[in-house]
C-alpha cells in the first residue's frame, strides 16, 4: 500500500502517530513527548523550520529506486504503535484538542491513512531533492498558463496582484501621512478614496473570477500539487511487528534537524 500525506506546521516539528493518541495529548512539546516517542506512540520529524511536509507512506513495499540517491538521513526499526489503525500526520501544535476537531473534517483525508490496528516497525528516511520539485512544478504551471491564458489576461492578473499588495500596505501609510499633514478631515477624505479604489478592485476581481481563463489557473495549481507529490520530503516504510515479538524490545524515534 502506498499513501501520500501532507501537513503543515508553525512549530517546526511534525508528529506521525495514531489518531487516538493525537487526541489525548495535552500541551505537547519536545520535552513532554520524549517518553511517548520512546514508547513508539509517535514518530517526530523536523525539517529545521516551519512550513509543509510531504510524507510517502509505504506498507510492506520496497523503497523506490529513484528515491535511494536522495536519502540524507535514515532511521531503522522504529516502533510505531497504532491501536486504532488510523495514522495521522500533523504539526506539533495541532496535537490535542485541535487534532480532535481536525480529524472530524473531510480535509483530514490529506493527512491520515487507514491501517490494520497493531504495532509496526518503521524505517524513516529524509530525502533531499534540491530544486528539482519546484523547477518541475514551475515548468508545468508555465506551460499550462501559456497555452490556455492570453498574454493580456496574464498581465491583467499580475497587475491585480500588485494592486492588492498596494492596497493592503499602502492604505495605512496613506492614512498615517494624511492625518499628520492635514488632520482628521484629510484622513476622512483619504479613507473615502481608499474605499472607492477597493470597490473598483473588488468589482474587477469578481468579473475576472468568472472568466474562463481562471480555470487554467486552478488546473495549474492542481497540477503543481500533483507534481510535488512525486517528491516527498520523508518516506516511511512500515511493516507489522513480527509475530511473537515483544514491543518492549523496540523503541520509537525521531528524524530531522534539531531533534538529537
Amino acid at each position: 500500500m502506498t499513501n501520500d500525506l501532507t501537513a503543515g506546521t508553525d512549530a517546526g516539528t511534525f508528529a506521525l502517530c495514531d489518531a487516538g493518541f493525537a487526541r489525548q495529548v495535552e500541551n505537547a512539546t519536545l520535552r513532554t513527548l520524549k517518553p511517548h516517542v520512546a514508547a513508539g506512540e509517535a514518530l517526530l520529524y523536523s525539517a529545521g523550520g516551519d512550513g509543509e511536509v510531504r510524507v510517502r507512506l509505504l506498507l510492506d513495499e520496497p523503497m523506490p529506486e529513484e528515491f535511494r540517491p536522495k536519502i540524507r538521513e535514515q532511521q531503522r526499526d522504529l516502533l510505531l504503535r497504532l491501536p486504532t489503525g488510523r495514522l495521522f500526520l500533523c504539526g506539533l501544535e495541532d496535537l490535542g484538542r485541535k487534532a480532535g476537531i481536525f480529524l472530524s473534517h473531510s480535509a483530514a483525508a490529506n493527512c491520515t491513512a487507514e491501517l490494520a490496528p497493531g504495532d509496526y516497525l518503521a524505517d524513516a528516511c529524509k530525502l533531499d531533492w534540491g530544486e528539482e520539485p519546484d523547477s518541475a512544478a514551475i515548468c508545468e504551471e508555465t506551460q499550462i498558463l501559456e497555452n490556455r491564458v492570453s498574454p493580456g489576461m496574464r498581465k491583467l492578473t499580475g497587475c491585480l496582484g500588485i494592486l492588492a499588495v498596494l492596497i493592503l500596505f499602502g492604505s495605512p501609510i496613506a492614512l498615517f501621512v494624511a492625518y499628520h499633514i492635514a488632520g482628521w478631515m484629510a484622513c476622512t477624505k483619504t479613507l473615502g478614496a481608499i474605499a472607492v479604489v477597493y470597490l473598483l478592485f473588488s468589482g474587477i476581481t469578481l468579473l475576472l473570477a468568472r472568466h474562463p481563463s481562471q480555470k487554467a489557473y486552478a488546473d495549474a495549481l492542481r497540477r503543481r500539487e500533483e507534481i510535488l507529490t512525486r517528491f516527498p520530503d520523508v518516506v516511511v516504510q512500515l511493516k507489522r511487528l513480527p509475530p511473537g515479538s515483544n514491543p518492549g524490545d523496540f523503541k520509537g524515534g525521531r528524524l530531522g534537524a534539531g531533534l538529537r
